[in-house]
């Protein structure tokens, strides 16, 4: 992981801007946003960058997580198959409450660790009444 210093153009440019980290990260298919903390902001040279953010991020549990600012980072990851590195650039929210990187879904499918899933082609519920309660006019 480190800085997408595409993002960052019209900034100056520094040595250490290059500085790229190997972090263990949290897939979570469920996650609708990337996360990082800020020790890991920190140690890719980030702190100075981090934009305001205001994204209200709930948990599984339905708690709310803070949310410090967003930066804009390059995911790696190597390819089980072909070997060849993947990348991914994504916005990630800094959160004290996590632990490691958030992978977010769109993040992993873009890595290639899930297959990308389209679920506006799921099949939609239907109800159909059976019985009602409710008097009829008649």
């Amino acid at each position: 992981m480190e800085l997408d210093r595409q993002s960052y153009l019209n900034r100056t440019r520094t040595k250490e801007m290059r500085q790229p980290i190997q972090a263990w990260s949290f897939p979570d298919s469920g996650a609708q946003v990337c996360m990082i903390n800020s020790k890991m902001v920190d140690a890719i040279n980030g702190a100075g960058l981090v934009t305001a953010a205001s994204l209200q991020i709930k948990d599984a549990g339905g708690h709310n997580l803070p949310v410090d600012g967003a930066i804009f980072i390059v995911i790696t990851r190597k390819d089980r198959i072909t070997g060849l590195p993947k990348r991914t650039h994504q916005m990630a929210y800094v959160c004290q409450k996590t632990e490691d990187l958030v992978l977010s879904r769109e993040a992993m499918t873009s890595l290639g660790m899930v297959n990308d899933i389209d679920d506006s082609e799921a099949p939609t519920a239907s109800v159909r009444l059976i019985s009602s309660s409710a008097p009829t006019s008649g």
